[in-house]
């Protein structure tokens, strides 16, 4: 199993600019520090690539606010 969020996929609800900017902040930081915040939308092609079969991706509903 692996677990990997995608910083680019984050919604707010209600939306204000500030939470935006705030997120869009996090994103931007890890990108100058070199890492990929985006990563998680790479898993799947990753993953099959390097030969691993049945692979599935699903968003864990801790990280999606689902209990």
């Amino acid at each position: 199993m692996v677990i990997e969020g995608d910083h680019g996929s984050c919604y707010f609800y209600p939306e204000t600019e500030e939470a935006v900017k705030a997120w869009q902040c996090l994103i931007k930081v890890q990108t100058d520090l070199k890492c990929n915040p985006l990563m998680g939308r790479e898993i799947y092609p990753l993953l099959t690539e390097a030969g691993f079969k049945n692979v599935k991706v699903d968003p864990p509903g801790s990280l999606c606010g689902l209990k």
